[in-house]
């Protein structure tokens, strides 16, 4: 039959299989034009067409049932406001991929650092930071964790972004060098503060040091770098901290922390 296609020339030319055609057909989505006594199946052109525009929207996640709508209305008007909201959903997505390129690339970034940074003493510019602080009963080793609950509920962020980041501020005249206080930093990019004050510290030089160590090593440290500072002749300015660049995969191994010692200094004339 010169004018119809079979079911094995129209899997050829739309490069599915039969089964496929059988599905569609059982759908509802095409009909044989023609239907042999011996249960051949015969198509014409227009039903290869139909299958094309099918192929096209499921790779546009349009499910069988919103496709047959769209078949039995011919409703151009429909299809384009579902288009469009295909086409925002697909901008989410992308938004998500690449949020999850940055979170990849945040982590290979800590990796570098650990192998080419680590206890090395570095003078470098900090652009502002802005942070919540969260008062805490550091001597006791208290923290509020109903607090941080309340806190959460407060402001909302990028799910897709690392876990939200602390800054951890401490007194170099106490020798233990607890922390006396920390906050939390957010980024005015991806973070929604909802009736929370936050606090700045503005863009300044600071002495960065970059450590993978215990409690205890890290006191040691600090202590070389103090005399690193009066050999330098740099003066501290302000209040040190430690910014959190906790790694995921480097976490409390072995009770080591990763972070990112800074001191605010000023070079002595």
């Amino acid at each position: 039959m010169e004018n119809y296609l079979t079911i094995g020339e129209l899997s050829k030319l739309t490069f599915i299989n039969r089964q496929t055609i059988l599905y569609y057909e059982k759908c509802g989505l095409i009909k044989p034009k023609y239907k042999h006594e011996n249960n051949y199946r015969y198509y014409s052109y227009k039903d290869m067409e139909r299958i094309e525009a099918i192929l096209i929207l499921r790779r546009l996640d349009f499910s069988i049932k919103e496709i047959k709508e769209y078949f039995l209305n011919e409703d151009m008007k429909t299809l384009k406001v579902a288009l469009k909201n295909k086409k925002k959903k697909i901008k989410k997505e992308i938004l998500t991929l690449l949020n999850k390129e940055s979170i990849i690339d945040e982590i290979m970034d800590n990796m570098d650092i650990l192998n080419e940074k680590r206890n090395e003493i570095h003078l470098e510019t900090i652009e502002e930071i802005n942070y919540i602080e969260f008062p805490a009963d550091y001597k006791n080793n208290i923290i509020n964790y109903n607090k941080i609950k309340e806190f959460n509920q407060k402001i909302e962020y990028d799910k897709n972004r690392l876990k939200i980041k602390s800054i951890m501020f401490f007194d170099l005249n106490d020798k233990s060098y607890k922390e006396t206080y920390f906050g939390f930093i957010f980024d005015k990019n991806y973070f929604i503060i909802n009736n929370i004050e936050y606090k700045t510290i503005n863009k300044k030089e600071y002495l960065t040091y970059y450590f993978f160590e215990t409690e205890e090593i890290i006191g040691q440290k600090i202590k070389e770098i103090l005399k690193y500072i009066k050999d330098k002749k740099y003066q501290i300015i302000d209040t040190p901290f430690v910014l959190d660049t906790t790694n995921p995969f480097l976490i409390n191994t072995n009770d080591r922390y990763f972070g990112k010692l800074c001191i605010p200094v000023k070079k002595l004339t």
